[in-house]
């Protein structure tokens, strides 16, 4: 059945008939303070109410879209505005009206998708804060793709793949970044390790080995080509000609095969 949103804009100070959906995004202390500076003075328009639907609790209403107004308008003692949707609403329904008011972040979705319970992004949440390898690392990591797509993550079907992989590696990624003074956990250093790591010829503790005794080798560089460039100056530092591996080479042509599947 479609869903029908009533056209009347309803108004009550009862907030304990409002319970919140749990594939919402939580409300972020930055947006709300600044939230509550504009409904302080302006008040809650009419134009921007809060969806909820019926609850299978009796009385009550499950807030679809405006859970950060709604918490403004509670700390504000100012009445909450809502309109009602009837009809079947699903997890899909949240996401398209969230859409229409503010585009969700990548983090928005994955935060969503923990809330509700999904084992692979709660334990991408959990993996992202106990490392600090920040969100698009932590996609590549336990993914195994340099690149892990938008729309993977948007449509709910992202996977944790080898989590073993993923600690030893950013673990690799730790002891690399302790030896230097640049930031080893930035994307495209991320990048070229992971795909590194795929190289048949890469010894991880030869690379670490040589970051940890020649620091000054590693520099800050933003191109991806550049910075595979440089993990091969820095592997066959003082090797010689006959046993210096073309890594460079192999991490770019394993980058084209993994973008090709």
């Amino acid at each position: 059945m479609a869903d029908k949103i009533e056209a009347k804009v309803r108004s009550t100070k009862h907030y304990d008939k409002f319970i919140a959906f749990r594939g919402n995004r939580g409300h972020k202390p930055a947006r709300l303070a600044k939230l509550m500076l504009s409904m302080k003075e302006n008040g809650w328009f009419n134009s921007l109410p809060m969806t909820v639907k019926p609850s299978k609790s009796d009385g009550k209403f499950d807030v679809m879209d405006g859970h950060t107004r709604f918490a403004a308008a509670q700390q504000l003692g100012i009445p909450a505005k809502y309109v009602i949707v009837n009809g079947e609403v699903t997890e899909e329904t949240i996401y398209l009206i969230n859409a229409t008011q503010k585009n969700w972040s990548v983090l928005d979705y994955v935060e969503s998708y923990a809330n509700q319970g999904r084992k692979h992004y709660v334990t991408l949440l959990k993996f992202m804060h106990d490392h600090g390898a920040g969100l698009s690392n932590s996609i590549s990591l336990l993914s195994g793709k340099q690149v892990c797509g938008r729309d993977e993550i948007k449509a709910g079907i992202f996977e944790v793949v080898d989590m073993e992989w993923a600690i030893e590696t950013v673990n690799h990624l730790k002891r690399i970044n302790s030896a230097i003074t640049l930031n080893a956990m930035k994307g495209k250093f991320v990048e070229a390790y992971l795909t590194a790591r795929k190289v048949s010829d890469f010894n991880e503790e030869r690379f670490i080995d040589q970051v940890t005794k020649n620091p000054d080798l590693v520099i800050d560089l933003h191109n991806a080509s550049d910075i595979a460039d440089m993990f091969e100056r820095i592997y066959n530092y003082r090797l010689s000609v006959k046993n210096q591996v073309p890594l460079a080479f192999n991490i770019k042509q394993a980058r084209k095969g993994s973008k090709q599947k």
